[in-house]
């Protein structure tokens, strides 16, 4: 038995070096694997900071950023008209940056809210340009600036249609890549594909007519644009890649007159039907066009077809005015500007309805005209731009104003205090991603 025992213990003992030597080459194992690991995933970490698009979607958002995009009118009648661009926090109020530009200035901004896209009409002597610049929203240094150019020497295609207030001809892709700027001659137009890295221009469309004012959409994934074009009352499905027009779908009802030598698309004054806005749903599924009687038009994408119509309640007249609709963050709620003292007025109340029964949940009054209208942060709150005109002898006086209007509280709200200048006036605003 000792002798046994004796065997046993040398036995251990002639194991536990091998033993040993396979435990430390199965943590060396480990040690590496997991040393590889970390390295393997940092370096993907790597590889995705240096491949982010420029103002590609990011986990950092603006925080309540909205610009406001402004006209000074020179006092000097044969001077030049510039434009000012003010960025403000709407939760302190603070005028974080204002920046002085050409006349009838438009804006954009990138997904992750790090690039400020620019265009304005530049003038040199008696040389006026269409230009678009980036700018780092850190630094507030300009990245690139580019000429915007018509299709051929003779176009004098104009960038923006700021000058009467219309919506924005600038769109940002979702990856944040390309900027789609809008541009128009006349009765035509094109979309032009800038790349933001460089300014460089990547592709342009081919010739659209009658087309007009227009409010441009990006698909979610960014494969297709959509332009509900006012003055054909139409919406057009755009290949974002090609840049071609596939499809073209009619919104029924326009009063366009008819007859000879009537030009195409000629509206009949006073007469209800004509598209006043356009808004995606927040699936992507939907296109909500909305028309000035006010009716609006349940356009399914994918069908490109009108899936049905919603009555919202017939005024007799244009009742809704351009520029005045949206659609609160989720979804939930379409918002309009609504006129309640006949056509010829401008749109004072604001009205509601859930996108779900089309039902009214909401109503106010703001008591100036509004310009415009987009939904804030919270379902409740919507950003507006008021109008108001005084007379003063032969003279009239416009004057307008930004505020955060609650429709919780039923009430206008106060605006805020921006430090207009006497010939300065607001005339559209964007919000920061």
């Amino acid at each position: 038995m000792v002798k046994s025992g004796s065997a046993d213990i040398r036995r251990r003992h002639a194991l536990w070096p091998v033993a040993s030597t396979l435990i430390i080459i199965v943590v060396l194992a480990i040690l590496t694997a997991f040393v590889v690991t970390r390295t393997s995933v940092s370096s993907t970490v790597m590889v995705d900071q240096s491949t982010q698009p420029v103002g590609g979607v990011s986990s950092t958002k603006s925080a309540e950023i909205v610009y406001l995009i402004s006209r000074l009118t020179p006092s000097d009648p044969y001077g030049q008209e510039t434009g000012r661009v003010r960025v403000v926090n709407l939760k302190t109020g603070e005028i974080v940056k204002t920046i002085e530009t050409g006349g009838q200035p438009d804006v954009a901004v990138a997904p992750n809210g790090e690039r400020l896209y620019m265009a304005a009409l530049e003038k040199t002597g008696d040389v006026s340009e269409d230009t678009l610049a980036a700018f780092d929203t850190a630094t507030w240094q300009v990245v690139w600036k580019t000429k915007i150019e018509g299709s051929s020497p003779t176009d004098w295609g104009r960038v923006v249609y700021i000058g009467n207030n219309g919506p924005s001809a600038l769109v940002i892709s979702p990856d944040g890549r390309q900027v789609l700027v809008y541009k128009y001659a006349g009765h035509d137009s094109w979309v032009t594909r800038i790349d933001t890295a460089t300014g460089a221009l990547l592709a342009e469309s081919p010739r659209m007519s009658y087309c007009d004012t227009a409010d441009l959409t990006s698909s979610p994934n960014g494969q297709w644009l959509y332009i509900s074009c006012y003055g054909s009352n139409d919406v057009r499905f755009m290949n974002a890649t090609t840049l071609q027009v596939e499809a073209v779908l009619a919104i029924p009802g326009a009063p366009f007159a008819e007859g000879p030598g009537v030009p195409p698309y000629t509206p009949i004054g006073g007469v209800p039907g004509l598209m006043v806005g356009s808004v995606l749903s927040a699936d992507g599924h939907w296109l909500y066009v909305v028309t000035d009687e006010p009716r609006i038009a349940l356009v399914d994408l994918e069908r490109r077809s009108i899936e049905s119509w919603v009555d919202l309640g017939r005024q007799g007249y244009p009742a809704v005015a351009s520029g005045s609709v949206t659609l609160s963050k989720d979804g939930s709620r379409l918002s309009l500007g609504l006129r309640t003292k006949g056509a010829d007025s401008e749109a004072d109340e604001i009205r509601s309805f859930d996108t779900r029964s089309w039902k009214k949940i909401g109503q106010l009054r703001t008591g100036e005209g509004i310009v415009q209208l987009k939904a804030g942060q919270d379902a409740n709150h919507l950003l507006s731009l008021l109008r108001t005109v005084q007379v003063d002898g032969q003279t009239l006086h416009t004057h307008t104003m930004f505020s955060i209007q609650d429709l919780a509280q039923s009430r206008a709200a106060s605006p805020l205090n921006l430090g207009l200048s006497d010939n300065e006036e607001i005339v559209r605003f964007v919000i920061a991603p």
